[in-house]
């Protein structure tokens, strides 16, 4: 093979992987998803319509049991050097993370999400309260894990056995390091 195939292929690849870098990526109601914000707010993603770099695992809700989501953390910005549009994997720390299904408040009316573990680059991450599930607008439920937003448990906020006192929309707290994977480990109770 000359070296003038060579470089067509590596430059044809290159093109390819950098028009993935940054996607819509559209979650299907009732999936389970991680929306959230880095603490440089450089990585994020949101299921609005949006592109973005970051991406998810997603589940399907299919009934009561346990479920597991994972959240791929790339960071989008403008490299200095070269001035232009970059992604890098990884994020720090958090401004904002929440468990998602949208739509879930619809479809499974009563779906109480519990966290059973939250795990950042494969290592257990301790939460400091417990985590609720609430809707912020009446149809994507959602459990906040890292919200400063929100100062109180909102009138819907359920739990398992109803003991909304320990609860808290910041249980995992926003000071988690440098990061690249965040995996939500749940069940789903309450779907008749």
């Amino acid at each position: 093979m000359n070296i003038k195939k060579i470089i067509a292929g590596c430059a044809a690849s290159a093109l390819a992987v950098s028009a993935m870098a940054v996607s819509a990526f559209a979650v299907a109601d009732g999936e389970a998803y991680v929306q959230f914000a880095g603490g440089d707010w450089l990585a994020s993603f949101y299921n609005d319509g949006k592109e973005y770099a970051s991406y998810n695992d997603t589940v399907k809700i299919t009934g009561n049991g346990s479920y597991s989501v994972t959240l791929h953390a790339v960071a989008s910005f403008t490299d200095e050097s070269t001035g232009e549009a970059a992604t890098a994997e990884g994020s720090t720390d958090l401004a904002f993370a929440a468990l998602s299904v949208p739509n879930g408040e619809v479809l499974f009316p009563g779906m109480i999400l519990t966290i059973d573990s939250v795990e950042v680059d494969g290592t257990e991450v301790a939460l400091e309260g417990v985590p609720y599930t609430s809707s912020d607008d009446g149809i994507e439920t959602r459990v906040n894990l890292y919200n400063e937003w929100v100062s109180a448990v909102p009138e819907d906020g359920r739990v398992v056995g109803g003991d909304l006192s320990k609860c808290t929309p910041t249980a995992l707290g926003k000071s988690i390091g440098a990061w690249k994977t965040m995996t939500i480990n749940f069940t789903v109770s309450g779907i008749e």
